[in-house]
């Protein structure tokens, strides 16, 4: 016969389809079972713990990211500032001379990018990823302030 004129019963096709969600013919021809396996009770216990735990975890990323977007953009904004002034002013900072401000504004730029990709994370539902980079921006800025002595 072929395979235009095969004509499947119910049950033939009922065991094809069996034979195939477990993985294939050999393994009924092996004399394996080809009854697909019910998942057990610790199965799914497994899966409900990682599903809370994966929640909480995200619950907790999603706060820190409120607690980051609150102090982030005012540093940034303060430190825009300063940058800004010291760039007009002739005068820098004691124990900033001109190569240091130089560095100070290019890590500034990068902190600013940071921040923008951190935001663009979040937005994208990437809660973790985005609290990782939120806190590198908001280090980076810390250290920024510091070599500029503006204070805390």
């Amino acid at each position: 016969m072929t395979p235009s004129r095969t004509r499947w019963t119910p049950a033939a096709l009922v065991a094809a389809l069996t034979v195939f969600a477990c993985g294939g013919a050999h393994r009924s021809q092996a004399g394996v079972s080809p009854e697909p396996k019910l998942a057990r009770q610790d199965d799914i216990s497994a899966i409900a713990k990682a599903k809370a735990d994966s929640e909480e975890i995200l619950a907790a990323a999603q706060a820190e990211w409120t607690e980051l977007n609150a102090s982030v953009p005012p540093l940034v904004d303060a430190i825009q500032g300063r940058v800004d002034t010291l760039t007009k002013s002739r005068k820098l900072p004691k124990d900033v001379d001109k190569a240091t401000f130089e560095t100070i504004k290019t890590d500034f730029e990068t902190v600013k990018t940071d921040w923008t990709s951190a935001t663009q994370e979040f937005t994208a539902g990437a809660a973790a990823d985005a609290v990782r980079k939120g806190r590198a921006a908001r280090a980076k800025a810390e250290e920024i302030q510091a070599k500029l002595g503006m204070n805390s």
